[in-house]
């Protein structure tokens, strides 16, 4: 039986193969691939498959793993704790989880961190980065980047340090100082334009005037610029705020008899150039503070509009809280109504203003027993109406306050709770109306000191990209003194539907609470198999015996579970004689659904013959492992067209329109997930002339349990499948390969090498040396010598 089929082989090589050359009086040409001088451990692979860790998935939400320009959707599904396998072309030597690059996130896995949660939506990771520092503030430069402004340790030497967000890892450039030692006190830190930063501090050792820095960043550099002193005035305390790229606004408290104090203002704009242009002064108030670092606060409206309040100012009955908006006229700074926020006297320990919107504002402050309050504030051209008053807390004296906006109806907070011994809490809020409906309290485990100028601190959060939640800490107790960085994840309110927990626009179903997400392999398009089919004999390697795209669909709902999955085939040629039949194995499927057959229903195999033996499930029958049949011959697909031998091989023969075959695997109950299937090991093989046991497959790829294994080491096959080789010559050529998307196949009887300029030099370096030959770059491919769809 063999001997005959090795004749019925050699006549359909030396027959069904004919050329165009065979026909028309054209030179023939000589292939090489057999010249090359492949490594015995080449796989011939394309695609490479990346583990993620489960424990860069975790904490809940939506997660995409893409290529590294974001363009290409490799896997899409919730972040539930557990590992995600995605195959993607070697091309490609990185991904991207929720835009943060998985190599750097990779490599920082081994860092210590503690983990803790708040409420449903929100995760926090601290590292703890040994600076020893004893002031600092923070700022968001874009979704990956912060930047810390700090003094660095009791030398009061202050620096900035960059700050890299990859998924649940924080890690930190080296400092570069931007002024010299000194005694240095209130640090800020403002983004003032692309990459631009602007920092300030109070220079003790030059008269307490505020210092300001002008700085670039620079991929992981910071370049120092303009530097010099806001005003000859002693400053007690200041804030600032960025009214627009290169223009800020300033607020401080300067004195101006005995131990009367005034509430100055003052815009310094132009940041941008070496030439910054200080406005005039303008007096918000008189106030009597009698501590060196009562907090002052200032909050941006519009470029020409800001608020200032929450400081000390002078009452009957004490000293109350106060708020005056002021307006840029010209050149000239004007101010509105000045008003009583509180109206109960106390000492400004803690106090915030929160923009919500261009015209209205929260205000946080120390009420009557040191007991923090809030209100909301309306903002109507100058004036201020006040809503009504919220106490936070029945806890009294909280220190170290700062709050910040997740989203236009979300803020967080921050705050130190002398109830737990002066640990900073955080705590997430939703806008109400106005009033604040609060989350439960995470008690992020620091114990903040309380000492003359960093007890009015403030603890800088804001948001960073991929809802992603930045808190920096400065550990002061027991003189520890270092920056202590949370990364929280953040999951804000969502509009859902179907109500299956999915964020309609993160759902690729919105109205089906079954489905949740599209996943695709290949992930950006039809991939394609080229088959020689004359196993165990050496063909004429022109790769276009068997054509056919391929490319799986599988919908996923929200629990990451499988609801369907559709595989589409397009057969393109044969450029052969003999009826072959195509099939695919999934060798990587769980023990679970190879077990269980009737739980998965395959249809739309086209079978015609009687050598294929189905189950009642579509599962072709005697397998171990799931195995799919899409036809069992080809020319019942693509019919001959009566002129050549083969189909779709030979320019001159008539064009046949390609076949496409869809495929569909359900199971009986949403209970498996992508890793059960495993797709990216997907098993495709040939099936040579209607004889079952005689299949083709790729390089190092298992047979199916109906194989012959007589077949292997007959004539040119070198296969040793106790060891894994499988279906290589012994110069290690293939009988099959997988490209990672469409692929223009050689005209009949025309060498690969001849048609792909780089093909023979990707196969001799192992893949090293050009993995993306099948393109259609210039140089890489005689156009020539392809196959022209019409």
């Amino acid at each position: 039986m063999k001997r005959f089929l090795f004749f019925v082989m050699l006549i359909a090589l030396t027959f069904s193969c004919q050329k165009k050359w065979d026909i028309e009086p054209i030179a023939p040409q000589t292939g090489d691939i057999e010249s090359l001088k492949v490594p015995a451990d080449f796989d011939w692979k394309m695609n490479r498959t990346i583990t993620i860790d489960g424990s860069f998935l975790a904490g809940g939400g939506v997660v995409s793993i893409t290529s590294p320009d974001g363009k290409i959707i490799f896997y899409k599904g919730m972040a539930d704790g557990k590992p995600v396998t995605v195959t993607v072309p070697v091309i490609y030597e990185d991904v991207l989880i929720n835009g943060q690059s998985y190599n750097q996130m990779n490599l920082m896995k081994d860092k210590p961190f503690l983990k803790g949660t708040m409420a449903s939506s929100y995760t926090y990771v601290n590292n703890i980065t040994y600076f020893p520092s004893m002031q600092y503030d923070a700022v968001r430069l874009n979704d990956n980047t912060f930047a810390v402004l700090m003094f660095n340790g009791h030398a009061y030497v202050p620096y900035i340090v960059l700050a890299n967000v990859a998924g649940n890892t924080v890690t930190y450039s080296s400092p570069v100082q931007i002024g010299g030692s000194g005694y240095y006190v209130i640090p800020r830190l403002l983004k003032i334009g692309e990459n631009k930063l602007l920092a300030a501090y109070i220079d003790r050792n030059n008269g307490d005037r505020i210092r300001f820095h002008v700085l670039t960043v620079s991929g992981s550099n910071v370049i120092s610029g303009f530097s010099n002193y806001l005003s000859s005035s002693q400053v007690r305390n200041f804030e600032m705020d960025c009214l627009e790229d290169g223009k800020v606004a300033f607020a401080y408290i300067v004195p101006f008899s005995g131990s009367n104090f005034n509430i100055t203002t003052r815009i310094l704009s132009n940041l941008l150039t070496n030439s910054p242009t200080l406005g005039n002064e303008y007096t918000v108030s008189d106030s009597y503070p009698d501590n060196f670092g009562y907090r002052i606060d200032i909050a941006t409206l519009t470029p020409t509009k800001y608020i200032i309040g929450s400081f000390m100012s002078p009452s009957y009955n004490g000293l109350l809280s106060r708020a005056r908006v002021i307006e840029l006229v010209g050149s000239n700074l004007q101010g509105g109504q000045l008003v009583n926020i509180n109206s109960n006297a106390m000492t400004q320990k803690s106090s915030d203003i929160l923009k919500i919107s261009e015209d209205k504002v929260l205000f946080f402050y120390m009420g009557l027993g040191g007991r923090l309050f809030y209100r909301f504030g309306q903002v109507s051209g100058a004036n201020i109406g006040l809503g009504p008053e919220f106490q936070y807390e029945q806890a009294s004296n909280f220190y170290h306050l700062k709050t910040s906006l997740i989203d236009q109806s979300t803020l967080h907070l921050c705050v130190s709770d002398p109830n737990l011994s002066y640990n900073v809490i955080f705590r997430t809020a939703r806008i109400n109306g106005n009033q604040l409906d609060f989350d439960p309290v995470f008690n992020s485990g620091v114990r903040l000191a309380y000492y003359f100028f960093v007890e009015y601190q403030p603890l800088p959060n804001f948001n960073m990209g991929n809802n992603k939640l930045i808190v920096n800490l400065n550990n002061m107790y027991n003189n520890q003194g270092h920056v202590m960085t949370y990364l929280g994840s953040y999951q804000p309110p969502i509009t859902d539907a179907d109500g299956d927990g999915i964020p309609d626009d993160q759902d690729d179903y919105p109205n089906d609470p079954l489905r949740a997400f599209d996943n695709y392999y290949p992930a950006a398009g039809f991939g394609s198999l080229a088959f020689e089919d004359l196993w165990p004999g050496k063909g004429d390697y022109d790769f276009n015996d068997l054509v056919v795209d391929y490319r799986f669909h599988t919908v996923t709902n929200a629990q990451n579970k499988v609801v369907d999955i559709r595989a589409t085939f397009a057969s393109k040629a044969s450029g052969a004689a003999l009826e072959n039949g195509f099939g695919f194995g999934l060798p990587g499927a769980s023990a679970n659904l190879s077990s269980n057959p009737a739980n998965i229903t395959i249809t739309g195999s086209k079978i015609n013959h009687n050598y294929i033996v189905l189950n009642a499930n579509g599962h072709e029958s005697g397998q171990s492992k799931p195995v799919v049949i899409v036809h069992d011959n080809i020319f019942n697909l693509l019919p001959q067209p009566g002129i050549g031998l083969g189909v779709n091989t030979q320019e001159w023969a008539p064009f046949v329109a390609f076949d496409t075959t869809e495929i569909r695997i359900v199971p009986s109950a949403a209970v498996y997930g992508l890793a059960d299937f495993n797709l990216g090991s997907w098993n495709p093989f040939l099936i040579v002339n209607k004889e079952r046991g005689h299949e083709v497959h790729l390089p190092n790829y298992p047979a199916t349990d109906l194989v012959d294994p007589a077949w292997f080491g007959m004539w040119e096959d070198d296969s040793d499948p106790w060891t894994g080789r499988t279906y290589k010559t012994l110069n290690n050529l293939p009988w099959a390969i997988d490209i990672p998307s469409e692929f223009a196949w050689p005209l009949e009887k025309v060498d690969i090498t001849q048609a792909y300029h780089k093909f023979g030099a990707w196969a001799e370096s192992g893949g090293q040396l050009f993995p993306d030959w099948y393109r259609s770059t210039q140089g890489y491919r005689n156009e020539a010598l392809l196959y022209e769809v019409p």
